[in-house]
């Protein structure tokens, strides 16, 4: 489900003009080394990720999921959107500065 949420929001998006790229590698590295791939599901005008769900809530696993995402980004500011219930529910996370 979540597939055919995304493909709607990026046709949303083309619609609006605004820039997005979808499902965006984001590297892992230890040691210089690279132990690890993720993807973001949509970043917005390389400013924000949009992390797409289609679970009974958000919950922390998710959270800390786009936390991550944020973190390995260098990105700080992500939205979760949770598409399974009668309507749009989301949350708003910021990493912090320090």
């Amino acid at each position: 489900m979540e597939s055919v949420y995304q493909k709607s929001l990026e046709v949303e998006l083309e619609f609006l003009n605004v820039p997005f790229a979808s499902q965006v590698p984001l590297r892992v590295f230890h040691r210089n080394k690279l132990v690890g791939n993720f993807f973001a599901d949509i970043i917005v005008d390389s400013k924000i990720i949009l992390e797409l769900k289609a679970v009974t809530s958000i919950n922390h696993a998710a959270e800390a999921q786009l936390l991550n995402y944020l973190s390995i980004s260098g990105l700080s500011v992500g939205y979760l959107f949770n598409f399974r219930n009668t309507s749009l529910t989301w949350k708003r996370m910021v990493m912090g500065s320090g």
